[in-house]
């Protein structure tokens, strides 16, 4: 599946509001449907558990960046 990092961490500065994410990552997929399929895809839910007792965050996807 084709996908790719559009940011992984870097200095981030908040302009305005509360929002203080130790890290930011953005990830690029081809199409909304296949970033849902690789959610739901068996190696990404093999290790979903995982992620959310080692992590605290958010993973959302967002149309049209």
């Amino acid at each position: 599946m084709r996908r790719s990092f559009i940011a992984r961490g870097g200095k981030l500065t908040v302009l305005e509001g509360q929002w203080q994410p130790p890290r930011t990552v953005i990830v690029e997929f081809p199409t909304r449907e296949s970033a849902e399929d690789w959610y739901k895809s068996p190696d990404s839910q093999r290790i979903i558990n995982l992620r959310l007792e080692s992590t605290r965050g958010a993973l959302v996807i967002l149309d049209g960046m």
